[in-house]
């Protein structure tokens, strides 16, 4: 069961809701102020306030309603009409709303202590996490529903690079349990927690791998909101914070691609933030993984098809794609005869390398033709853009399915996701 409360002692303590130190319930009308509680700093001065403002009332109530025999004052007088009221009540409306002020900046700065100390309670934490890691591990079809709980939870524990990891884990899950998941994972508020929690734990390993999972479940469907979010340039940092994290940077090249399918806004934005040659430079990291070059070769051909400038960067350091080429042809021949994965792996990132190299001599050779033909004054430009008829096939990432578990273990994650309700603190902020 789910620690409850924002502390521990508030957690075995039901307290009766309280409102200017009163107490409602059956503590009714017991006050928690010390004794001398009017002798502090803060209460002289409310208690100062007070008086003045009921003594310029009654005087401003006076002066407006002098006209009449019997008010104190008599002598002065406000013409009778709106002007009039608005004198006589001004004080009295500005006295209740600097009270109201002062209660609400009250209320919530309570508010924000209880969300704090509730962050910081190991209980709520080892709670959430075991909601998190049975959410992961429930049966396909009852993951859905629960997508609202694992965004809350992952914004009430923001600094917790544990709590994120696991989060992430989960809306991954719930991503890949069934086609059409993505989209209300999405509308769950998903993608800014997402990308949050990206940017804010780049140092930490887990957390970049499973949010950048996410992501990949979420490009697609997300695409405007991750690039209006400025995700494309937090997953290039991820990216090039862990040069050398295989997984990272086949998630990272595979959100980059599913981002800039069908965008030319998306693939300028990647090409401006220097993405190309970074994945230039990972493809010539990684020559012996091949899960690599696929997933970093595909998003190459999506910018150099349709951008000139990703095309020029990639031709500049033409001589290192093909270097790779090379390297990973020698290292495909040494595998042995009945390895037949292996070979299958390494056939698959040939075709996708030797691909992008065609598509960048092509684009290079077009516009140098037709830079040649404008010179001699009247050749006519070179066609449309001559793609593969397979270029936009982007990589799967395959990812094997959790198994299911049985209708109690179902039962008991509802069980701790209604204690964890429950328990969790009330508040008004909208997150």
């Amino acid at each position: 069961a789910v620690a409850g409360g924002p502390a521990a002692q508030a957690a075995k303590e039901p307290r009766s809701p309280s409102i200017g130190g009163l107490v409602w319930g059956k503590d009714a009308l017991k006050c928690k102020c010390s004794s001398g509680w009017w002798r502090s700093a803060q209460a002289r001065i409310a208690l100062a306030l007070l008086g003045v403002a009921s003594i310029l009332a009654v005087i401003t109530a006076s002066l407006a309603l002098g006209c009449e025999e019997t008010a104190p004052l008599g002598r002065f007088c406000v013409a009778a009409g709106p002007a009039q009221w608005i004198v006589a009540f001004l004080p009295a409306a500005t006295a209740l709303a600097c009270g109201y002020w002062r209660f609400r900046r009250a209320f919530s700065a309570r508010a924000h202590q209880r969300e704090a100390t509730w962050r910081h309670d190991g209980e709520a934490q080892r709670g959430a996490v075991d909601v998190l890691e049975a959410l992961a591990a429930a049966p396909e079809a009852e993951r859905l529903k629960y997508a609202k709980q694992v965004v809350q939870i992952m914004k009430d524990f923001p600094e917790k690079g544990m709590i994120q990891h696991k989060g992430c884990k989960a809306l991954e899950a719930i991503c890949r349990a069934k086609k059409g998941n993505s989209a209300q994972v999405q509308n769950a508020g998903a993608v800014p927690v997402v990308l949050e929690a990206l940017q804010k734990h780049i140092r930490v390993k887990v957390v970049t791998q499973s949010a950048l999972a996410t992501l990949v479940c979420l490009a697609k469907v997300a695409k405007t909101q991750i690039f209006d979010l400025g995700g494309i340039s937090i997953v290039l940092a991820s990216m090039a914070k862990f040069k050398k994290d295989q997984p990272i940077q086949v998630s990272a090249a595979m959100a980059l691609g599913a981002l800039c399918l069908n965008s030319t806004v998306n693939r300028r934005s990647v090409t401006k933030y220097g993405g190309v040659d970074l994945m230039m430079k990972t493809l010539d990291r990684h020559t012996e993984h091949a899960d690599v070059l696929v997933a970093v070769a595909e998003t190459l051909l999506l910018l150099v098809k349709d951008e000139a400038s990703a095309r020029r960067q990639v031709v500049a350091v033409l001589n290192v794609l093909q270097g790779v080429i090379v390297k990973f042809e020698d290292a495909s021949s040494a595998l042995a005869p009945d390895d037949a994965r292996s070979r299958r792996e390494c056939d698959i990132a040939l075709r996708s390398l030797r691909k992008l190299e065609a598509q960048v001599r092509d684009g290079a050779e077009r516009t140098s033709t037709t830079r040649g033909g404008t010179a001699k004054g009247g050749a006519a430009k070179g066609g449309g853009d001559t793609g593969d008829g397979d270029s936009d096939a982007g990589s799967e990432v395959v990812t094997p399915r959790a198994t299911k578990v049985s209708a109690e273990q179902a039962l008991e994650l509802q069980d701790r996701l209604q204690k964890w309700a429950a328990h969790r603190p009330k508040t008004n902020k909208k997150k």
